[in-house]
């Protein structure tokens, strides 16, 4: 990794006071958890749709070093569903676009633009010395790259799938006692199978912002330590246990009271944009393995 490190932000900017008030006022968040995701370092790997989306959240949001690999162009096709891209980056590199659209969004964000691939050779020495890595990729062997580098260098890893309408997230810390790693989850991805390639099936265009900014919410709650992982009975409905939970919680309460936060360590989210349904997975104890799902 390139050594670009800003000098440790210690206070808020009265700049910074007014972009961030909207943060800043969250008891979850607060000032010091604003000034943690302004000296917090996150690589993203893959510049497309869920890369895209993924780091517009965390630049809005004022995560201060944001490096993004990838080695594509920014084709008419990508336009799409690729947020961050237009149609005058056309035949530039998606990491140049990228880090353009972070410079107009936010100033405090640093975008390191990294046109090359994450492979099994490099993966540690690219990814060392981040806070959390993203992984919005869109192929098994980076996939399975990244997954064993995290690992190696004890970094959460998001990582963040799509299909056709269908999405699927999990953060991966396999190096703490219990937790699954990539291949728990899916096991094909060992042998992946031909023609699951975006331009071969499909991708619904609103679901990649949708799954990309939740993905930003998870590296956000690892940072400010908001994500605990008490695990979910499997197949529990999303609704069900945590939004109607905390919505009645939160009528109940006569203040803002801190919340804890729940993250997805061991879980797979799984969206349907067609069916209107969320679902969150735990990896059940007794099986090592939960069915495949298409990636």
């Amino acid at each position: 990794m390139t050594d670009t490190a800003a000098p440790h932000l210690q206070e808020l900017s009265d700049a910074q006071i007014e972009r961030y008030a909207r943060h800043l006022v969250l008891p979850q968040i607060d000032e010091d958890g604003q000034l943690t995701l302004l000296n917090s370092r996150v690589a993203v790997v893959g510049g497309g749709g869920l890369g895209c989306a993924v780091v517009q959240s965390l630049a809005a949001a004022g995560l201060g070093h944001i490096t993004v690999f990838d080695p594509d162009v920014v084709e008419l096709s990508n336009l799409q569903r690729q947020v961050l891209h237009t149609t005058a980056d056309i035949g530039q590199p998606k990491v140049a676009s990228i880090r353009a659209a972070v410079a107009a969004l936010n100033p405090d964000v640093t975008l390191e633009a990294r046109q090359i691939a994450v492979t099994a050779e490099a993966a540690r020495a690219q990814l060392a010395g981040f806070d959390v890595i993203v992984d919005g990729c869109d192929n098994a062997p980076t996939r399975l790259a990244v997954a064993d580098a995290a690992e190696a260098l004890r970094l959460p890893l998001v990582t963040g799938a799509i299909f056709q309408c269908e999405g699927q997230m999990t953060t991966l810390k396999p190096y703490e006692p219990g937790m699954p790693r990539l291949l728990d989850f899916f096991p094909d991805l060992a042998s992946p199978r031909p023609g699951q390639s975006c331009a071969e099936v499909g991708v619904f265009a609103p679901l990649c912002p949708l799954l990309g900014a939740w993905m930003a919410s998870e590296v956000i709650k690892e940072r400010l330590s908001l994500a605990q992982s008490p695990g979910l009975a499997r197949g529990e409905g999303l609704a069900r246990s945590e939004g109607l939970a905390r919505s009645e919680s939160l009528a109940r309460s006569e203040g803002l009271a801190r919340s804890e936060g729940q993250g997805l360590t061991g879980r797979l989210l799984m969206l349907d944009l067609m069916a209107a349904r969320v679902r969150v997975f735990a990896l059940e104890p007794t099986a090592k393995t939960l069915p495949s799902q298409p990636l």
